[in-house]
C-alpha cells in the first residue's frame, strides 16, 4: 500500500535526480522510498556544501517549511538568472517543467548546477565530486545532465509559474514567513509574485547549446579532475523518460543493478533480496 502511494505521487511530479538515480539502481530507489532513507554519505554532503559555496548560499539558514523552501529557491533563481544575463554565468537554477506523453503528463523538477553562455547559446553544466581522481563510467550522471537540458529548454517556452502551481498545488496565498524572509533578505514574500518575475526571465535565456558538460571535481581539493561532454538528443531523452515512467506507472517491477560492485556502497543493501 505504501509503495502504491509513493508511485502515485511520483507518477505526477518527480525530480530529475530521482529519475537519474533509477539508472544507478532502480531497486535502491524503491527501497529508500519505502524505508524513508535519505542519502547521507560524506560524498553527498560534500557535494551539497560545494554547490552551496559556489552559489553563495552556504551561510543561509535552513527553511522550516515547504513554502519557505520553495520561495527561497525561486528568489535565488531569479538572482542567478540575472547574473547569467549580465555575466554569462548562473548557478543553482531551480525549475519545474511539464512533459507530456501519450495520455500522461509529468512535472519534473530540478536545480541545475550551472548555466554558462557559450557562443551566444546557453550551456548546461552538471558538477560532481569524486573521492577517486578519475572520471567514472556513470550513466546516471549522463541522464541527469540530459534531463536538466530538457527542463531548461522546456522552461524557456512554458510558464514555470503555472508548472510550480500545478505540481505542488500551490495556493493563491502562499507567503514566505516574515522570519525567513528577513533572515535571507527576500523583499517579496508572495511566492506567486516571485514566480511571475521568474517567468519573464526564463524567456530571456538564449537557445540552448546541444552539448551538456559534466564536470568532475576532487572531493579533497576541489580541483577539476576532468569532464565529459554529452549531446542532448531528443530520441535518447524520450527513451530515458519512457524507461522511468514504466516503473512509476506500475508497468513493471523495480530493476536491480547488474553491477554487483555497487552493492558495497548501497545504503539499503540490508533490505535488498
Amino acid at each position: 500500500m505504501k509503495l502504491s502511494r509513493l508511485k502515485r505521487k511520483h507518477k505526477r511530479v518527480i525530480s530529475a535526480g530521482k529519475i537519474a538515480e533509477q539508472f544507478w539502481c532502480e531497486r535502491g530507489v524503491e527501497l529508500k522510498l519505502l524505508y524513508g532513507i535519505k542519502p547521507s554519505g560524506a560524498l553527498v554532503q560534500r557535494g551539497k556544501r560545494i554547490h552551496d559555496e559556489i552559489s553563495g548560499r552556504a551561510n543561509l539558514p535552513r527553511p522550516e517549511n515547504f513554502v519557505d523552501w520553495l520561495g527561497g529557491q525561486i528568489h535565488f533563481t531569479n538572482i542567478s538568472i540575472d547574473n547569467f544575463l549580465t555575466s554569462g554565468v548562473g548557478r543553482e537554477i531551480f525549475l519545474v517543467a511539464k512533459v507530456d506523453g501519450d495520455g500522461w503528463r509529468w512535472y519534473i523538477s530540478g536545480s541545475i548546477d550551472e548555466i554558462r553562455e557559450r557562443r551566444g547559446r546557453t550551456q548546461v553544466i552538471e558538477r560532481k565530486t569524486r573521492v577517486k581522481e578519475s572520471i567514472p563510467a556513470n550513466d546516471s550522471h549522463r541522464v541527469q545532465g540530459l534531463l536538466y537540458h530538457l527542463l531548461l529548454d522546456e522552461a524557456r517556452k512554458q510558464k514555470v509559474s503555472r508548472n510550480v502551481r500545478k505540481a505542488y498545488n500551490l495556493g493563491e496565498r502562499a507567503i514566505i514567513s516574515r522570519e525567513y524572509s528577513q533572515l535571507v533578505g527576500i523583499g517579496e514574500r508572495s511566492v506567486r509574485a516571485l514566480l511571475k518575475t521568474l517567468d519573464s526571465k526564463f524567456s530571456l535565456i538564449p537557445e540552448l547549446d546541444e552539448e551538456v558538460v559534466i564536470v568532475y571535481e576532487s572531493q579533497k581539493s576541489g580541483d577539476k579532475i576532468g569532464e565529459v561532454k554529452v549531446r542532448a538528443r531528443k530520441e535518447e531523452i524520450e527513451k530515458i523518460l519512457q524507461f522511468s515512467r514504466e516503473y512509476w506507472a506500475g508497468e513493471r517491477e523495480a530493476l536491480k543493478t547488474k553491477d554487483k560492485w555497487k552493492c558495497k556502497f548501497c545504503e539499503v543493501r540490508m533490505y535488498c533480496f
